[in-house]
């Protein structure tokens, strides 16, 4: 049971902040870079052994090596977002990555003129990415520029040339005009920091502070407070040599005070977070993430875990990090201005581990080493409340989740849409369905299978639903569980445009065997997809064979989801010819007023239904909402008809279409077309 410090105002907030697709965006691509980030901190750990040990060599060259893979953490990122764009915005990945890296170097070139090659900067790498995806996105809205699938492949090349051109010229004209403000704004920075004295307690807390901040937003703490670090450490370190010589009081505040009690495991005292979650997580990844970081997390490296949790950019962990810092400088000021604890007298190095540092720096007191012990414990219970409410929303549950959430649904359908809105969960889930999709698409190919429905008066095959399966290298068929890897990528509409181009190829092989239906399932995504109406105008340029007719498959959830939406769209697909199907009717949202608000050529009753015709209610209840469908003008279908005593019921409900295991299972189009070769009235045979 953990303490829930959140209240239903600020839990909206960062939900708000949860399901913002740029914040989504940087934390995907956080995750991705976390090997390289991990690579750094061994590196640095092992140049700076290789320094105390006085190989100057090894630690030069360890250092160089440090420095290079600081530098291609932005790159990557830079990267990865554009490919993470393509993804959600359907572009091409080759374009975007070009354009992202042209964008990122024009304003890396025009800030620092004379610095190195690679640009050095995540919020800059970050910010370049998105700008590249905005205005490629732009670039296509002009005509002639937007490379479609009818244009030639010389065509697309030229348009992509064209569109490049077009981003390197806004982009150049944007590093003109917004590079000299930064500067400017930098030159303020520069100014503030010159009166920022971290040996004032006033000074020393905007000082922390703006250390956690920074790393937060992927910057460095030390590289931006530079000026004032390198300055403090310097003063620090005459002021214990002037204490020694008898000639100066010890000041309570120095470069020491703050990585001995605010920087215990790192930035943001993540030792504490360390314990949290090996105390606290019943997540295996969550638990293997913390025994992997706990050895650099004793040598205040704190890399695995930023990157891993991941803390940037993230509302939820922000929080405490900044927090848990706040109370060790809090806390050690008071023992160390009451006298319960002596001032840091020594300078240790950064990396030396907490407890030991403790000891060293105060000249062998114990009484620091059981302070700095307290703030860990403590530090640890501010990361507790947060890190629960990170990993209640991975599970989908908490006893708060109506104040959450703002609605007044079902429980069931409750949990569900607050899983969606986790941060944290669906970061995690956004990567592994990332290498679910990337598998897929590496051992295999993505194949149709066509289950017939049945008219029961005729025996005949009126009708298929076009299903999508995934067939293995090694030939096996996969059911499509895939599906909610596309689905957390946002990639249905892609898929679904997939299965409806394919499936009116299909149809056109099928001339002279209608009349004939082939259903196709849209997803909620590709119904609410502003490039639905012209992807069916282009798969329909030509009329499919007389008596083949194209339906739609659309689920009731969809209706509930948005009402209005779904009738603008339900009119574009009868205009186009289309006949629409309502799926799964009675699977748990229905809502008997959509049978008379929308017009349906066909209405599925979910298998559930059938299972309940046992029983005389489940008979009596079945009855009368077929007959409520007839009513409504549609024709009912019974789904998921396994046997015959199901067929017989549902027959003698009123039924005149069946579809289920009892008749066929989904088969690929070499085994339905004998079947559809059959003549009239053979099918049941």
């Amino acid at each position: 049971m953990s303490i829930n410090v959140f209240n239903p105002l600020l839990d909206r907030l960062l939900v708000r902040f949860a399901t913002n697709p740029a914040l989504t965006a940087i934390v995907s691509v956080t995750l991705v870079v976390m090997p390289i980030a991990v690579l750094r901190a061994l590196l640095q750990v092992l140049g700076t052994l290789a320094d105390m040990a006085e190989w100057s060599q090894l630690a030069a060259q360890l250092n160089s090596w440090q420095e290079l893979c600081f530098a291609l953490v932005p790159l990557l990122m830079n990267i990865y977002l554009a490919l993470y764009e393509a993804a959600r915005e359907r572009m091409s990945p080759v374009l975007c990555v070009t354009s992202s890296l042209m964008v990122l170097m024009l304003f890396h070139m025009a800030w620092h003129p004379d610095g190195g090659v690679l640009p050095d900067s995540i919020p800059l790498a970050i910010l370049a990415g998105f700008l590249a995806n905005v205005l490629l996105k732009a670039t296509q809205r002009f005509p002639g520029l937007s490379a479609g699938s009818q244009n030639s492949l010389v065509e697309q090349n030229i348009n992509n040339m064209l569109g490049l051109l077009a981003v390197a010229a806004v982009a150049g004209a944007l590093a003109f005009l917004l590079v000299p403000l930064s500067h400017l704004l930098f030159q303020y920075v520069l100014q503030w920091q010159s009166g920022l004295d971290p040996a004032t307690f006033g000074g020393g807390m905007v000082y922390e502070l703006a250390r956690g901040i920074s790393w937060l937003f992927g910057i460095n703490g030390h590289h931006l407070l530079r000026s004032v670090s390198d300055g403090f450490q310097l003063s620090s370190q005459l002021n214990m040599a002037s204490w020694r010589a008898g000639e100066a009081p010890l000041n309570v505040l120095s470069n020491t005070f703050f990585d001995v009690w605010c920087a215990v495991g790192g930035s943001g005292s993540t030792l504490s977070l360390v314990l949290c979650v090996l105390l606290r997580s019943r997540c295996t990844a969550y638990r293997h993430l913390a025994r992997a970081s706990l050895p650099l997390a004793a040598i205040n490296v704190n890399e695995p875990l930023v990157f891993g949790i991941p803390i940037f950019f993230n509302p939820v962990m922000a929080i405490p990090f900044l927090l848990v810092p706040l109370l060790g400088y809090l806390l050690a000021y008071g023992a160390t201005m009451l006298g319960l604890v002596p001032v840091l007298q020594s300078q240790v190095g950064w990396m030396m581990p907490p407890l030991l540092n403790s000891w060293m720096a105060s000249g062998g007191s114990w009484a620091a080493v059981f302070l700095q012990l307290l703030i860990i414990v403590l530090g640890a219970c501010i990361y507790w409340p947060f890190f629960c409410r990170m990993e209640q929303r991975s599970e989908g549950a908490t006893p708060d989740l109506p104040a959450l959430a703002g609605f007044s649904l079902p429980e069931r359908k409750l949990e569900v849409t607050t899983q969606q809105h986790n941060y944290i969960a669906q970061m995690h889930s956004n990567f592994q369905a990332q290498k679910e999709v990337e598998t897929l698409q590496k051992e295999g190919s993505f194949e149709l299978f066509y289950q017939p429905q049945i008219a029961l008066e005729s025996g005949r095959i009126v009708g298929v639903e076009v299903l999508l399966r995934h067939k293995g290298t090694d030939g096996v068929i996969k059911p499509p569980t895939f599906i909610a890897s596309f689905d957390c990528l946002g990639l249905m509409p892609e898929l679904d445009f997939w299965v409806l181009e394919r499936a009116v190829m299909a149809g056109r092989e099928l001339e002279a065997m209608g009349p004939l239906s082939l259903a196709v399932n849209l997803s909620p995504q590709t119904l609410l997809d502003a490039r639905l109406p012209a992807v069916l105008d282009r798969v329909l340029d030509r009329p499919l064979p007389e008596g083949i007719t194209l339906e739609v498959e659309i689920t009731e959830s969809q209706l509930i989801n948005d009402c209005v939406r779904f009738s603008a769209n339900l009119q574009a697909l009868r205009a186009r010819g289309l006949r629409v199907a309502l799926d799964d009717f009675g699977s748990g949202y229905s809502t008997l007023a959509y049978l008379t608000r929308y017009q349906f050529d066909k209405i599925k009753l979910d298998r559930s239904l059938v299972l309940a015709l046992k029983g005389k209610a489940g008979n009596d209840f079945f009855t009368s909402t077929v007959r409520l469908c007839e009513v409504c003008g549609a024709e009912v279908l019974a789904e998921g008809v396994e046997t015959a005593e199901e067929l017989a019921q549902v027959a003698a409900s009123g039924v005149v279409l069946v579809q289920g295991y009892y008749f066929y299972r989904p088969m690929p189009m070499e085994s339905l077309l004998p079947l559809l070769l059959k003549p009239q009235g053979a099918a049941l045979a």
